[in-house]
């Protein structure tokens, strides 16, 4: 194997077509004479592969694309670019291996910070697995082939379990679970969460359309939702259309909502608000970490608010993190929402949480997420046997 450097830019920051090509083919030509040979990969990225026995220094061949680039930057203020190094003593099976390995890191490259990152062979055993979950993810969207696990949600006050949240899983051909943390992220920054989602929301209808509600105690399913399945063009239609096909009621669908660094468009608040309309109620997921804050809160059509983990936590071991929690407790009822202590896992949180004006407890301390029919076993053990 020959070393490879891949050049790949944004191509939102050029103003012209002719702009961009021009730095693409300025900085192949800095650099492709004699030791690499330079092609254009696709519309955003080029790559340079050492000739046979030709040799060269590495910093020498990467210091002229830079200086390119520096040229290039008298003409656009701005690069950004990513220079990526893939060192010729990596161990690879084949060339079909090494392409697969290009093409996820231009995909998944997201850091146009004009910065210069060595692959090494811990890289590739990540971007490995990034590609095979990739690939079951597809296959899951085609098969329509989720699992779905229910978490409890313990209503203080009531001693009854009131509600579940539904996580998914996947299972890969060798029925190991595939848990959210390590797709969700992926298909959230591709646009496969549109997809995915609407599939997790046809699977816990079908579920919900089993449940007798009122007789089990229950008074809703929580289900989370990305931002972009709300800007989705068809979310309205499709969601309400999947509601209508299973027969439930609406006031039984609570959807988790998390804040992103952009906040809420008046788009994603007018279809929140057209739902609460028909009866669904919103949470506001993981209050206490990332953008979410109370003057947000303050102007959020949400029912609920979920006090993350982490700030759970923290309320049992800081004296400021606990004052703090304290604080936005009282204004978030006053608000007249309802709050859940996300995290929970022992009985002496349990026993703190108790005195507190928080309606609904969710963690470990009650139960693990579990599939449906433990979920239905733990709900008749726990609200039908009081």
């Amino acid at each position: 194997m020959s070393d490879i450097i891949i050049v790949t830019f944004d191509k939102s920051y050029y103003t012209t077509r002719e702009e961009f090509n021009t730095l693409m083919i300025n900085a192949a030509n800095k650099v492709s004479k004699s030791i690499y040979k330079g092609f254009k990969f696709d519309s955003t990225t080029f790559i340079l592969i050492r000739s046979k026995n030709k040799y060269g220094n590495i910093k020498t061949a990467i210091d002229n694309i830079n200086n390119s680039l520096k040229e290039f930057a008298q003409i656009s203020s701005n690069i950004h670019s990513k220079i990526f190094y893939i060192p010729k003593d990596l161990m690879f099976e084949s060339s079909g291996q090494i392409l697969k390995i290009i093409m996820q890191i231009i995909k998944t490259n997201r850091e146009f910070d004009n910065s210069i990152r060595t692959i090494t062979n811990y890289d590739i055993v990540k971007i490995e697995n990034e590609i095979r979950i990739s690939n079951l993810v597809d296959y899951c969207i085609k098969n329509e082939d989720v699992e779905i696990n229910y978490q409890g949600i313990y209503a203080k006050d009531e001693n009854r379990f009131a509600a579940a949240e539904a996580l998914v899983r996947l299972r890969d051909k060798d029925n190991n679970i595939i848990y959210p943390q390590s797709f969700i992220p992926m298909v959230e920054e591709d646009g496969r969460i549109v997809e995915l989602g609407m599939i997790i929301f046809k699977k816990v209808c079908q579920f919900m359309s089993k449940l007798d509600f009122e007789k089990l105690g229950l008074d809703y399913i929580e289900i989370n939702l990305s931002p972009k399945q709300i800007l989705d063009p068809n979310f309205i239609e499709t969601y309400t259309n999947i509601i209508k096909t299973y027969n439930v009621n609406p006031k039984n669908i609570n959807l988790e909502i998390t804040e992103t660094s952009r906040g809420f468009s008046k788009n994603i608040i007018d279809n929140i608000n057209f739902l609460r309309n028909l009866g669904i109620t919103f949470s506001l997921d993981d209050f206490g970490t990332g953008n979410s804050n109370l003057n947000y809160i303050v102007n959020m059509p949400v029912d609920i608010v979920k006090f993350d983990k982490t700030m759970v936590t923290s309320y049992f071991k800081d004296d400021i993190a606990s004052l703090v929690v304290d604080y936005s407790i009282k204004m978030i009822k006053g608000l007249g929402h309802k709050i859940v202590f996300e995290g929970v896992e022992n009985k002496n949180q349990i026993e703190l949480i108790d005195k507190m004006s928080v309606d609904y407890i969710q963690g470990y301390y009650y139960t693990k997420p579990i599939l449906e029919e433990k979920f239905l076993e733990l709900i008749k053990n726990t609200n039908l046997k009081k």
